[in-house]
């Protein structure tokens, strides 16, 4: 079930700037808990962030918590793992959502494992059904879609590119940078 403690998804940075996946995912997370009435956070970790918590702001967030520094880009398991772990037991989401990407694959089952928690990868729909997150992924070489949920919290799921839509940037949205 998700409950008040909201969503979080985990941001990729290329180029110093949100990944278009990662748009995509904040605009899910963004859908799901304005349906919930649920805060959403977005959490970007890697060097010279400055600029990227506004920009999570005006896409959706309600709160961008940065973890800067040069040991976290690029991606690497170990330097990044310790730090979402501890944000997401500070935070205690139902559900983070990461982009289905190299490091969203890596990343996310080594989270559930630190959060003794479930995983489902490559979602390509996730809705609320009798305040459940319900997780839609193909099987069968994509020629079936298997529907998961979870009684363990927070799940933990990846997203597929190109299966969500990412909100168009609103400059008032309001929010607070971590």
């Amino acid at each position: 079930m998700i409950d008040a403690s909201g969503v979080l998804v985990v941001v990729e940075n290329e180029r110093d700037e949100p990944t278009s996946l990662s748009y995509e995912v904040l605009g899910l997370a963004r859908r799901l808990g304005d349906e919930m009435g649920v805060k959403v956070a977005a959490l970007a970790l890697g060097n010279g962030l400055s600029e990227i918590g506004a920009e999570l702001l005006t896409h959706g967030a309600d709160r961008v918590y940065l973890v800067d520094d040069p040991a976290l880009d690029p991606y690497q398991a170990d330097a990044w793992l310790p730090d979402v772990v501890e944000i997401a037991r500070s935070i205690a989401p139902a559900a983070i959502l990461i982009g289905h990407s190299t490091t969203g694959a890596d990343l996310a089952p080594r989270l559930a494992f630190r959060l003794d928690t479930a995983v489902a990868t490559a979602c390509i729909e996730v809705r609320v059904d009798a305040g459940r997150l319900l997780l839609t992924r193909t099987c069968f070489g994509g020629k079936a879609h298997e529907v998961s949920s979870f009684v363990t919290a927070p799940i933990v799921a990846t997203i597929q590119p190109k299966t969500q839509e990412a909100m168009s940037p609103d400059p008032d949205w309001a929010g607070e940078v971590v």
